[in-house]
């Protein structure tokens, strides 16, 4: 998947700086009415800024979750319980305490739903303004207040046209907006301040194929002309392929494997990201595609050892007695697995 970006914000990607998240000992934990559960459980790792990083694993292994911890958006029922996150922006620490003052402008986040993530009682270009600053709280007052709003949405407008969208939305409500466009407007208010991190949940959920295809050029072209980080969760392993320069892979609350795209799929580390990528199809081959038997463990029952392990056919006895670490086994690519692929 290639992008032909040059445009957009191309003076703020001159002066771009790569940000470099840290996390270590992160677990995040939900309060259900079973009880607590650690849906991010003991992760340490540190993330080198620039490209897109793709967060790969089945449903419930924790990549939404991780995302809203990145996010700040910890609230109940979620809890931070134990760890720390801290990026660095232009030399200045921003931990998970601070992070909320640089929502929007330094941080942002593509939610799944766009329907549910848009306000549906007001237009987009009330919602570009208060991404700016000028909520119900802050009404513009005489000429000069009517001149800041004026140049705020010839602003958006520009920024819209950059990014080949019809500037007519800014009049419509949410419903009025197919779920394609209602995404490429989330992308929209989520860039619009060229922030240094892009944390994007599932940007194409429920979309069509042509569809999500335009949502992910957009999500790159942003990418490469702002020069910043952009996180990616989706359980398409093409799409990572396709759009990704690096990739996380969890597995029931863990991190197992990281590393570049292309190595990660050439040569993966860990047996849970070999099955990941031998599930997929591929053109001309029509042997019948084998999934990992059995289910992912139960996250609220005591887990010992390599929680892939159960599944694995590589496992012995020292994967069920003892929990292996996210380890550096070459330059650049980490695994948690005491016999990984060759």
């Amino acid at each position: 998947m290639k992008s032909n970006a040059t445009h957009v914000h191309g003076e703020a990607a001159s002066r771009r700086e790569t940000v470099d998240i840290s996390l270590r000992d992160v677990v995040g934990t939900y309060t259900t009415v079973r009880g607590t559960v650690n849906a991010v459980d003991g992760v340490s790792l540190d993330i080198a800024g620039g490209g897109i990083i793709g967060v790969a694993g089945e449903s419930g292994c924790g990549k939404t979750t991780l995302l809203k911890l990145l996010y700040g958006n910890v609230e109940y029922p979620l809890s931070l319980t134990r760890g720390s996150i801290r990026f660095n922006l232009d030399g200045m620490p921003i931990t998970h305490e601070t992070i909320r003052r640089y929502w929007f402008r330094r941080i942002a986040y593509i939610p799944q739903s766009s329907m549910s993530s848009l306000n549906p009682v007001i237009r987009i270009r009330k919602q570009f303004l208060d991404r700016a600053g000028y909520s119900q709280d802050n009404v513009f007052q005489g000429a000069r207040g009517r001149r800041q709003q004026r140049e705020t949405l010839e602003r958006v407008r520009q920024y819209l046209r950059e990014l080949d969208l019809p500037v007519e939305v800014l009049d419509s409500f949410p419903h009025q907006l197919s779920g394609g466009m209602r995404q490429r407007v989330m992308v929209a208010l989520a860039t619009f301040f060229h922030p240094d991190i892009i944390l994007a949940d599932e940007p194409t959920t429920a979309l069509d194929v042509v569809v999500q295809k335009g949502i992910l050029l957009l999500l790159a072209e942003v990418q490469e002309a702002l020069r910043n980080t952009i996180l990616i969760v989706t359980h398409d392993m093409g799409v990572h392929y396709q759009l990704t320069h690096r990739m996380v892979i969890m597995y029931a609350a863990k991190i197992v494997e990281y590393g570049p795209t292309e190595e990660v799929f050439s040569r993966p580390l860990h047996p849970y990201t070999k099955m990941l990528i031998e599930s997929l199809p591929k053109v001309g081959d029509d042997r019948v595609r084998q999934g990992a038997k059995g289910k992912p463990p139960s996250l609220y029952s005591e887990l010992r050892g390599c929680r892939y392990a159960p599944r694995c056919p590589k496992a012995q006895a020292i994967c069920r007695k003892q929990e292996p670490e996210l380890a550096e086994l070459s330059p650049g690519r980490r695994a948690a697995c005491f016999f990984p692929e060759e």
